[in-house]
């Protein structure tokens, strides 16, 4: 009878090690319902995500369904890191025989315009981990509830996440030492952003007073002005979603960061201080953390919303195929496992793209709206080639001792702003490690006269988030190797609207003012180009 039993397991075992097709959802199947984390609606799939995860947590780091394995799938440490930090990793011995399948494939920050992959390779990795919770949970109408720190009622960490004694699975001590007392995002600060007019050498300027710069940030209504797909990814992922990374994972708040030293970041067997961050503060940690898919389920809402509301501006396959699979050295892969512990890998963009489009959930508020909007009919707009309109190399550096910059870039709009026309503000920088702060940038076309600048909005352009930036060079080139060239970053942010407020199309130069954000010891920023670019809509 034993043999019999141990017979069957093992056939079980390599059963769930077969890989399987990427799934057709058809109309016909059930839809289910994500819901706010912060409201009663979402009670009973918190305690089926809390039975999954303590579920998950228990299981060998080499089972697909483990809280280890799925959290690898986004990233984790070279071994040769937590080698440094503290010897073998006792989370997963295993691991020294290399990475498994689909560790360590989460597209971050790629260069041109593969940050689509951002998108729908996040979709694609809550989607599994959904079925998985419903397999382990038993509730087969589970569903993933967002976090909605973009409304004020909500930006606060759901309770669930802060009881260590009746959410076990989702309770984590490693993370902003605010947030887990109940205290909002916002802390103490004030209704508004203060921005100063400030003399800087011959340069007007505006200082942006950071104490209160979530509250701007987590304001995406930034993101509902934004001309295209292409710069609609690009803030989602620099602004809203590197930021709340950050903010969770203790480096911004200042009342956390002081207490960074005591917090421990087990992925790395080190203090949160020494690897620069909680695990949500840094990418090849952030996705052991069970909040970590809240946030990003929130982001998917962002975007699920943003479509909805703009279907002509909404990501086609034409513009998805743009993307590229990365390098040789370095390719994207779509690697997933699902309820089964099944592999499914995706080989085509046509394959991801159909499950995207396809997806069998909404948002609780969309329902009805969702259901009258077929994105897969719309015919969207096509954004032709940008025309340079402004360009400068200043090779300026912002660090601890300078931290507020001014770049004068020559502009000529050429024409007036219309419907299928929209600016957009590009600045590529690079330094030596990831910046664990902020940058502001404003936008100065035409000076303010007063000291105090009413209109917030018409210079303001945004907070860039450097979360995630180590990634973008490939965490583990050839598999386990860090790379050591200089990274960079490309920041792409809509100016349009901050062109019409300031009536400044036809001012032949724009006044580019970069501002970071606590800089003491934080790595030097080399912005080596500051371009303004006219895209137009066919």
């Amino acid at each position: 009878m034993k043999k019999i039993f141990f017979l069957l397991a093992a056939y079980a075992l390599i059963c769930s090690c077969n890989d399987t097709k990427p799934p057709t959802i058809t109309a016909g199947d059930s839809l289910f319902v994500r819901k706010n984390a912060n409201t009663q609606a979402a009670d009973s799939d918190l305690i089926a995500y809390n039975i999954a995860m303590d579920s998950m947590r228990k299981m060998d780091c080499s089972n697909p369904l483990s809280w280890y394995y799925q959290g690898a799938i986004h990233n984790l440490p070279p071994y040769d890191t937590l080698l440094k930090y503290g010897g073998m990793d006792s989370l997963c011995p295993s691991y020294k025989e290399g990475l498994k399948a689909g560790w360590a494939t989460c597209p971050h920050m790629k260069p041109g315009l593969e940050q689509f992959h951002f998108l729908t390779w996040h979709r694609l990795y809550l989607y599994y981990l959904e079925k998985i919770v419903r397999k382990l949970s038993g509730k087969k109408d589970f569903a993933l509830p967002y976090w909605n720190y973009n409304d004020t009622a909500g930006r606060i960490l759901p309770a669930a996440f802060r009881d260590a004694k009746k959410f076990s699975g989702l309770y984590e001590p490693e993370r902003s030492p605010s947030l887990m007392k109940g205290e909002r995002i916002d802390g103490n600060g004030t209704d508004a952003i203060v921005m100063n007019v400030q003399i800087l050498g011959k340069d007007t300027i505006l200082v942006v007073e950071p104490t209160v710069a979530m509250k701007k940030i987590l304001d995406t209504s930034y993101l509902w002005t934004a001309g295209d797909i292409h710069h609609f990814s690009y803030e989602l992922e620099d602004v809203v979603h590197n930021c709340m990374h950050d903010y969770v994972g203790g480096t911004v708040a200042p009342a956390d960061t002081s207490k960074l030293g005591d917090i421990w970041n087990r992925i790395y067997q080190q203090n949160a201080k020494a690897v620069g961050g909680a695990l949500m503060g840094d990418i090849p940690s952030s996705a052991f953390d069970p909040i970590f898919y809240l946030h990003h389920c929130n982001i998917d809402r962002l975007w699920f919303a943003w479509e909805t509301d703009h279907p002509s501006l909404q990501l086609t396959l034409k513009e998805f195929e743009k993307a590229g699979w990365g390098t040789k050295d370095d390719p994207i892969k779509y690697v997933f496992f699902d309820e089964n512990g099944k592999k499914v890998e995706y080989t085509s963009f046509q394959q991801i793209y159909d499950t995207i489009r396809s997806v069998n959930y909404t948002y609780d508020y969309l329902q009805s709206k969702a259901k009258a909007v077929k994105l897969s009919e719309a015919k969207p707009l096509v954004t032709g080639v940008a025309n340079v309109v402004g360009t400068t190399a200043p090779a300026t550096t912002i660090d601890a001792a300078t931290s507020i910059k001014v770049v004068n870039v020559p502009f000529s709009a050429g024409t007036n702003i219309n419907s299928n026309t929209f600016y957009a503000l590009e600045i590529d920088a690079s330094f030596a490690k990831a910046p664990k702060t902020r940058m502001a940038v404003s936008l100065i076309g035409k000076t303010p006269t007063d000291k105090q600048v009413t209109d917030v909005n018409a210079y303001f352009v945004g907070w860039i988030g450097f979360f995630g930036s180590t990634h973008s060079k490939g965490a583990h080139q050839n598999g386990m190797q860090m790379s050591n060239e200089p990274l960079k970053r490309l920041i792409t942010l809509d100016i349009t609207d901050e062109l019409k407020k300031q009536d400044a199309l036809n001012k032949g130069q724009i006044k580019v003012v970069l501002q970071l954000d606590n800089p003491k010891n934080q790595p030097a920023i080399k912005i080596n180009s500051v371009t303004i670019k006219r895209y137009e809509k066919n």
